[in-house]
């Protein structure tokens, strides 16, 4: 018998169920889409390497505050927590970040990349979990795997 890696080691966890409903979905969409949006940056401005980098990543972004959606906040904190204790067991998991909301154009892409400069020079390792949620139907766009 080959001996596999415990789930506690897997890289990506993937729900099996929504986490949200269509209306909360169109909810996510509707307030991303009224936020101001910026073109989408690779790294932080001070990283080397960072900046606008049209072979990496086409995209624009917005933010979506936490008092302005407390309830899909609510709803992302209990998915992260439990895929934290289900899959990985970090302490002290808390949502530290806004809600980035990512509009792809035609042809629009991110590129492979970590979520953190690999030496951890210019920032603590503070991001142990990220996540992706996809609002839109799968009918509206091609592609999103990860």
């Amino acid at each position: 018998m080959i001996p596999t890696e415990p789930t506690w080691r897997s890289y990506i966890a993937e729900t099996t169920q929504p986490i949200f409903s269509p209306k909360q979905c169109q909810m996510v969409i509707d307030k991303g889409m009224s936020l101001k949006k910026e073109t989408a940056q690779v790294g932080m401005g001070q990283r080397p390497g960072g900046g606008y980098a049209p072979d990496k990543r086409i995209t624009t972004i917005s933010w979506i505050p936490f008092k302005e959606m407390p309830e899909m906040y609510k709803i992302i904190e209990r998915t992260m927590l439990q895929v934290n204790g289900n899959h990985f067991g970090y302490e002290g998991m808390q949502i530290t970040e806004q809600a980035q909301f990512t509009e792809y154009p035609k042809g629009g892409f991110y590129d492979w990349h970590m979520d953190s400069e690999v030496n951890c020079q210019f920032e603590p390792p503070v991001r142990k979990m990220s996540m992706t949620i996809l609002p839109s139907h799968p009918s509206e766009f091609e592609g999103g795997d990860l």
